[in-house]
């Protein structure tokens, strides 16, 4: 399966459209970002053919400028996220509400962000209302630069939980980022759930 993506942007450097094929890239699906006046980002529309598209995200904003809520998806039961901010307009919690169709029910996550005297996002701790998971991201920089996140996850859910034969894991990973002297991401590397084995890699090039 082909999963290369492009990228277009407007005059103020703003992600204005996305290409991804999906099987070829002769007829590649779009994701379409549309700014308000103030040029925030106010919705994104996901285009597979001309009869076939749809509104795949909303965004909404307070007197601040800052990003307090998102709607994903255009269906009956839509995913949204809340977020909330300290005094230094750092998000500090993120509230997400999505339908589960394998369970039947809603399920809700809160995510506490961390931050360090440089105001870098340090740790961030995901809980999941009503079950026994917590998963646990760490982060590390060298110049202001993201360098590796490492996610784990405290459950007694076997299903939670990998198992040797496990090539890649949603809960237990470690991600490494690689930079051009112009310090833009080129490359992201995941591991296997040992945080040791590359079990996949993302390269990026640019004009």
């Amino acid at each position: 399966m082909n999963n290369t993506h492009f990228y277009k942007y407007n005059l103020d450097g703003k992600l204005i459209e996305e290409e991804y094929c999906m099987r070829t890239c002769e007829k590649p699906a779009k994701e379409i970002y549309y700014y308000d006046s103030l040029k925030r980002l106010e919705k994104t529309k996901v285009v597979v053919s001309e009869n076939t598209e749809w509104i795949s995200a909303r965004y909404f904003y307070n007197n601040d400028n800052l990003l307090i809520k998102k709607i994903i998806g255009s269906n009956s039961t839509p995913t949204t996220e809340k977020y909330s901010y300290d005094k230094l307009n750092r998000m500090t919690t993120m509230i997400k509400e999505e339908f589960n169709n394998n369970v039947s029910k809603w399920l809700t996550t809160v995510d506490s962000l961390f931050y360090d005297n440089e105001n870098n996002l340090t740790i961030k701790k995901k809980y999941h209302i009503g079950e026994d998971l917590l998963t646990i991201s760490k982060y590390s920089y060298e110049d202001k630069l993201l360098i590796t996140e490492k996610d784990t996850t405290i459950t007694k859910l076997k299903g939670y939980l990998p198992t040797p034969e496990t090539s890649y894991h949603a809960y237990c990973f470690r991600t490494d980022y690689k930079y051009n002297s112009d310090r833009k991401i080129i490359e992201k590397t995941t591991t296997k759930p040992d945080y040791k084995t590359p079990a996949f890699k993302v390269t990026y090039e640019y004009k």
